[in-house]
């Protein structure tokens, strides 16, 4: 060991080499004046020649002494001897996280859960301290049994704007690393959540979602999907890998606002109640009646429904031919609909400005009828809808993708498991600006995405509109519905169902 260690730590007796990070080398230690078990972190010494960040670390470290929780390592002292820098916290007999994996993922759902909501609760008491850790990884959270403690809280953000920084050189590990991050962005409180959903899916999946080198996974954590736990371990139930996979979202908004939050939901879903939660459909009243959905009927459905549209489409080819004639008048064109934002955020729509008069247009060559006009023309092969009598919406489509002009393609009500969008297209009519409205997307009886804004006076007051929604680990087989709400009333809902 460096004898400058034993020249000017006179106070401690450095007994081995721990391990290296970017920052610092830690040593196994003893404090001389009561035999207690230390780690003296030294920093490395291409940072001391950095006035900035010596300033920076000695204030992180003084903030870090601070902190008093169970699950975090206790700091003790920051000093400086001449060249060298170090700090000092007690030693936890316990192994690191990343040997403890190494040896047991995938870990059960129910030690997971033990796990996380201690990472999580260390998280918030430092959040709520305005301490940020910025480098959690399974290299500083360290386990025995079913304890847990973080350490180094706040200290790679002293690297921030440091000259080595500014030459390019690495902060943080890149698999833990959160897409804004990625992208430049500091330390904060939802990049360090989303180091704990990292950690939560390493311990059910028995690896990070991306692997390789620096530059891919960097890239990955940017602009890819990881692949949803349950699919790499059956153990994990779907509802699990939602909560999960919300906490790895690109959107900051999207993610548990605490660690508490996402290990109250976590929990709630490995135990089959959950965030997801359990809704009772509601019964709206009526223009088209809807039939209840039975499984049986779905079945039948899939068995007759190829032999009654051969017939169909027979029967109206005949009828055709007899009926209509090359001048016939070309059906009335369906406005171009405008897009709001996914329904998995809170949407915030795009429309065409409103006006005044009563039928505004949406698109600057498709006019949108007034409320007393006929409603525009039913668009390919929608699906079941129910919109209720005082329902400003109409026109319920749904489609597997759209065209370049903002038209349904590939519409209907049953389609192939996807991770895509699955869009849904609608009109709109005499909806006043600061009405309350929302959706709720469900898969059978469980709220998949539920969302409420305020109809802005930009939205239009009348026109046409699609919105789109994909959650986290893709649309998986089984019976969903979209409901449409004002001032917390359903008002309109269709059906739609996935199938292998």
């Amino acid at each position: 060991m460096p004898n400058t260690l034993k020249d000017h730590l006179e106070k401690y007796e450095i007994e081995s080499e721990l391990g290296r990070d970017d920052l610092t080398i830690a040593y196994k230690a003893r404090r001389k004046s009561d035999d207690a078990p230390v780690v003296v972190k030294v920093v490395a010494p291409q940072f001391t020649f950095d006035a900035y960040f010596i300033r920076r670390f000695k204030d992180a470290v003084a903030r870090q002494i601070e902190l008093d929780h169970p699950n975090i390592v206790k700091t003790f002292e920051v000093g400086e001897r001449q060249d060298l820098l170090y700090v000092v916290r007690e030693l936890v007999d316990a192994e690191a996280l990343a040997d403890y994996l190494a040896a047991k993922v995938p870990l059960s759902m129910s030690e997971t859960v033990v796990l996380v909501k201690q990472i999580a609760s260390a998280l918030d008491y430092g959040h709520s301290k305005a301490m940020r850790h910025g480098n959690l990884s399974d290299a500083n959270v360290f386990v025995k049994g079913d304890r847990v403690w973080v350490t180094d809280f706040g200290l790679i953000q002293t690297m921030e704007d440091t000259s080595l920084v500014k030459k390019g050189f690495a902060v943080g590990d890149p698999a833990y690393l959160s897409p804004e991050r990625v992208r430049g962005g500091g330390p904060s409180r939802t990049a360090d959540l989303y180091a704990l959903g990292i950690l939560t899916y390493q311990m059910l999946s028995g690896k990070p979602p991306f692997t390789g080198d620096a530059a891919a996974v960097l890239h990955a954590q940017a602009y890819e999907q990881p692949e949803a736990p349950h699919l790499l371990n059956p153990a994990v139930r779907p509802a699990v890998s939602e909560v999960v996979l919300r906490m790895l979202s690109k959107g900051l908004e999207l993610r548990h606002s605490t660690g508490a939050e996402f290990a109250h939901a976590l929990q709630m879903a490995a135990e089959g109640s959950a965030s997801i939660r359990p809704v009772t459909r509601p019964t709206l009243p009526t223009k088209p009646a809807k039939s209840s959905f039975n499984k049986s009927f779905v079945i039948w459905l899939f068995v007759l429904t190829p032999l009654l549209g051969l017939a169909l489409a027979a029967g109206f080819w005949f009828i055709s031919q007899l009926v209509f004639s090359p001048q016939s008048a070309a059906p009335t064109p369906v406005p171009s609909p405008i897009a709001l934002q996914s329904a998995f955020t809170p949407p915030v729509p795009t429309f065409a400005p409103s006006t005044s008069t009563p039928a505004p247009t949406v698109a600057p060559d498709t006019p949108t009828p007034p409320p007393t006009a006929t409603p525009a023309p039913t668009l390919a092969t929608p699906g079941k809808a129910v919109i209720a009598d005082n329902s400003p919406f109409s026109n319920l489509i749904l489609a597997a993708n759209k065209t370049a002009d903002n038209k349904p393609e590939q519409s209907g009500n049953v389609f192939s498991p996807t991770k895509t969008p699955i869009y849904l297209f609608f009109d709109y009519a005499a909806i006043k600006p600061g009405t309350p409205w929302g959706m709720v997307w469900q898969w059978d009886e469980l709220v998949l995405e539920e969302n409420e804004d305020v109809w802005s006076e930009d939205y239009g007051s009348y026109g046409s509109a699609w919105v789109f929604f994909s959650p986290p680990a893709g649309f998986q087989p089984g019976p969903y519905s979209v409901l449409l709400k004002v001032e917390g009333t359903p008002v309109a809902t269709i059906d739609f169902l996935v199938q292998p």
